[in-house]
């Protein structure tokens, strides 16, 4: 199957966000069949006894839209990774972000709609994302372990992945960074907290809007071919 959507996320802080975002995206449609967004949660579309590595990179490899969870709790862990220090480990939502990069930069994704996800104020209002720390302390040192399990998992792809020279040399905060530098709306000041409906709807709407927009090129390029032909 391929996917409109693939929902990047750290379970611990972004579970429910992400459930949101997939029920209201998947009660969308596009296109004049008006048919169904296809969105990929992991939790939904793995088969139980089903590896996540493998799965999870099949889904991110055949989706349209990749759509990062970006928070303080989605980097908090990857603070722990100390590579040159002697501490590293694999990290899921790290692998996740350096798949959709090497992907994205390869045409295998079309796009990335981060969602910056800011603290939660005492008033029920988001801080800004870029200012209050939510991006996080990331080393400036590449993560062997979680390198080399994007080799492993890259390999698995159908086609294979053929990684970036980059691949080797991108660091931790560097990846984070990559992924920022995608377009996205900021969200400091909305008066919701991430897991509300409220919020989930306008990031629905946001990554809708990216759907219908490589929906829409994917239709005038298959009209011009006809025409061609």
């Amino acid at each position: 199957a391929s996917y409109d959507v693939y929902i990047c996320y750290r379970q611990a802080s972004e579970g429910a966000l992400a459930q949101l975002l997939f029920h209201d995206l998947s009660n969308r449609t596009i296109g004049d069949e008006g048919r169904g967004v296809r969105v990929f949660l992991d939790r939904v579309r793995l088969s139980r006894g089903q590896r996540w590595d493998a799965g999870f990179a099949r889904g991110l490899a055949t989706s349209a839209v990749c759509v990062p969870l970006m928070s303080y709790g989605a980097v908090q862990r990857m603070e722990l990774l100390d590579p040159d220090g002697g501490n590293d480990f694999h990290d899921a939502t790290l692998l996740e972000w350096m798949l959709a990069l090497e992907l994205h930069a390869q045409g295998r994704i079309k796009a990335v709609q981060p969602i910056l996800i800011g603290k939660i104020q005492p008033d029920g209002t988001m801080s800004d994302y870029s200012e209050d720390g939510s991006k996080g302390v990331l080393k400036d040192a590449v993560s062997q372990r979680t390198l080399s399990a994007l080799r492993e998992v890259a390999e698995q792809l159908e086609p294979p992945l053929q990684l970036s020279a980059e691949a080797a040399t991108r660091t931790v905060s560097a990846t984070r960074d990559a992924l920022l530098a995608f377009p996205t709306t900021p969200w400091h000041g909305i008066a919701t907290a991430p897991g509300s409906s409220p919020f989930h709807r306008e990031a629905a709407s946001l990554v809708f809007g990216q759907v219908r927009f490589l929906a829409a090129r994917s239709a005038r390029i298959r009209s011009i071919s006809s025409g061609v032909r």
